[in-house]
């Protein structure tokens, strides 16, 4: 299966300041958020649960822990070497 990737001119018009937001979080806009712009209420849910788990108490190496057991437990073959 090949899913799209979208930018902030191709992305449906809900997903556009989405993707714009990521531009300024990231400097980018990671693939997965290219990807997930076809549905822009699961862009936008990604963002939202992103932005409250960095309010949590863990500071930036436990976020990192975290996300990497995520990763690793998912075999995600692209995020492991990301977020290394």
């Amino acid at each position: 299966m090949t899913f799209e990737l979208y930018n902030q001119q191709t992305a449906p018009k809900a997903s556009q300041p989405l993707l714009a937001n990521s531009l300024k979080a990231f400097g980018m806009i990671p693939n997965l958020h290219a990807t997930m712009a076809e549905s822009p209420p699961l862009l936008e849910a990604y963002q939202t649960l992103h932005t409250l788990f960095q309010q949590t108490s863990f500071n930036a190496e436990e976020l990192t822990v975290v996300w990497q057991t995520i990763n690793v437990e998912h075999a995600c073959h692209y995020c492991v070497p990301a977020h290394t």
